[in-house]
């Protein structure tokens, strides 16, 4: 997620969840014995205590872990947690759909994922190969529960590679393979210019002649 005003003026925030069911409610006398719950006075203080973003196309409510150093799309998830714990044996599912709602109406915001990927111990660039601090200003679309190292081999994926391709095209493989760590890759349908509809049929068609014939039946060349 590109840098934006909302992360900006929020991103330092400790994380204190520790609230009760009286943050989330309005006195209505000057002694504070008679409390009325909002909704939108808990929403205002989980935007100022966590940090939530509402993607304002898909409406997800994402959440950003501090333990975790990672995004997290199940915001809600997170909401109802925190809500339950906070409100005790006063919490009521309405409670629940009604933060929820001012929540998402108060954190609106245009996201444009990260190309970095979410590592244990950091984010990498795939385009440079560098790896940065965590932080919430950037929302990769891909997380990998394993440390980066540079120094480290992939016998497996590499043998795998040289037995379905040539030696000479082992390094586009692995190229095309990394281009599906970018979250552009989930807009594009082909690099072909065939249609897909099309290329399917053809396929289908092609695979269907082939195998009709066992004496004749030969493995399909994908490369072609």
């Amino acid at each position: 997620m590109a840098a934006t005003d909302t992360t900006t003026h929020i991103r330092n925030f400790s994380y204190d969840v520790s609230a009760t069911f009286n943050d989330f409610c309005l006195s209505l006398d000057d002694h504070g014995d008679k409390m009325v719950f909002k909704p939108m006075i808990a929403a205002h203080w989980f935007k100022s205590n966590c940090l939530f973003l509402t993607d304002r196309n898909t409406k997800i409510l994402y959440y950003y872990d501090p333990d975790a150093h990672k995004w997290s799309r199940h915001g809600e998830t997170y909401l109802h947690s925190f809500l339950a714990a906070s409100m005790g044996t006063e919490y009521k599912q309405h409670h629940y759909i009604n933060v929820l709602d001012s929540l998402k109406a108060i954190t609106y915001d245009t996201i444009t994922f990260s190309n970095k990927i979410a590592c244990e111990n950091g984010l990498l660039d795939p385009e440079t190969g560098t790896l940065e601090e965590f932080t919430p200003n950037e929302m990769p679309f891909y997380s990998i529960p394993a440390k980066y190292d540079p120094a480290a081999t992939a016998i497996t994926f590499e043998n795998f590679v040289f037995q379905v391709v040539s030696p000479d095209d082992a390094l586009l493989m692995q190229e095309w393979a990394g281009y599906c760590l970018l979250p552009s890759y989930q807009n594009t349908n082909s690099y072909s210019h065939t249609e897909p509809e099309e290329t399917e049929k053809a396929y289908s068609t092609e695979q269907s002649r082939e195998s009709s014939d066992p004496k004749t039946a030969q493995p399909y060349d994908w490369k072609n």
